[in-house]
């Protein structure tokens, strides 16, 4: 159980406490406090299966990642940042599916709670279960993976690809790759509590241009090692990403994207609805994007919802 710490102190507390007050606790819990402002250890609470490790300078995510991994003598490893949290049944559950089918990788649901956007589950586990697949399409994230550390090591740990955002993406589709037996648990079991205006998210709680782009990015890193029978899905991932790129006005990031999709395979575009499809398949992405912008510009959202009801009548 390894936690990252950078300067969030009462989350902190609040998150090693949900731990230690599971039904269960992990053998190892491995602290790394980034020299935070301040001392994780004057926050996380006494245990004695319980270790506070401190950088003398700021160093960022991949050296902190990789310093708790070569640091934990567990077999299995977890990351977990400091403001994030664990159900009361974390722990046995990733036992109980250690003990059943000695996976590489297992994938759990998480609930997420902030404000407006609390929702029980974030992620739809399609079945058949296809962890690379999913971990395309972003049903993973820090919190929601557990894997050995044979499977990290084997992987090159976290690795400085140039990624300021993205690094759980792209690390957690390195470990789908490379996973012979994975386990899935689709009951919430961590839960993550989003900031506002953090890298990952801006004010309107969607996320950022940036972390799209380092999305994108990622995609590109990952290309050549994902098997040809994917690229469709690739294609489609990369097209979502561009698509909401073009929408927050980062025009040139999205043209870049979409022709990355084309690069990869076909994108069906089913994240739009059937005339955006449509159009998308004749027109390109693209010049469907530009139409969209003209036509939203041109009819206020009321009228638009009309429109799309007389459509789909008939």
């Amino acid at each position: 159980m390894l936690i990252t710490y950078y300067d969030e102190s009462e989350l902190l507390t609040e998150c090693v406490n949900s731990l230690l007050s599971g039904t269960e606790i992990p053998d190892e819990i491995l602290i790394y406090d980034d020299c935070a402002p301040r001392p994780a250890s004057d926050y996380a609470p006494q245990h004695p299966r319980l270790r506070s490790l401190r950088g003398e300078e700021n160093r960022g995510a991949v050296y902190g990642r990789n310093l708790l991994l070569n640091t934990c003598t567990s077999e299995y490893v977890h990351y977990h940042d400091a403001d994030d949290l664990f159900a009361p049944t974390w722990c046995a559950s990733i036992r109980r599916a250690i003990a059943e089918e000695r996976p590489d990788l297992i994938i759990t649901n998480c609930a997420r709670r902030g404000g407006e956007i609390d929702q029980a589950r974030i992620f739809r586990f399609r079945q058949p279960f296809d962890v690379c697949a999913t971990t395309l399409v972003g049903n993973t994230n820090t919190l929601s993976i557990t894997f050995t550390r044979e499977l990290a090591l084997r992987n090159g740990g976290y690795k400085d690809v140039g990624l300021t955002a993205a690094l759980d993406y792209y690390f957690n589709n390195s470990l789908a790759l490379l996973a012979n037996r994975t386990a899935v648990i689709d009951e919430p079991l961590v839960i993550a509590r989003p900031r506002l205006n953090s890298l990952a998210r801006g004010h309107n709680r969607r996320l950022s241009p940036k972390h799209r782009e380092a999305n994108l990015k990622a995609l590109d890193l990952l290309a050549p090692h994902v098997p040809a029978r994917y690229h469709d899905l690739m294609a489609e991932v990369a097209s979502s990403v561009s698509s909401h790129l073009y929408e927050a006005g980062h025009y040139e990031s999205a043209r870049a994207g979409f022709a990355q999709a084309r690069r990869y395979g076909r994108a069906q575009y089913r994240y739009r609805g059937i005339l955006y499809r449509q159009a998308a398949r004749v027109l390109g992405p693209l010049t469907t994007e530009r139409l969209g912008l003209i036509y939203r510009s041109i009819f206020p959202p009321g009228l638009r919802w009309r429109l799309f009801q007389l459509l789909r009548r008939g």
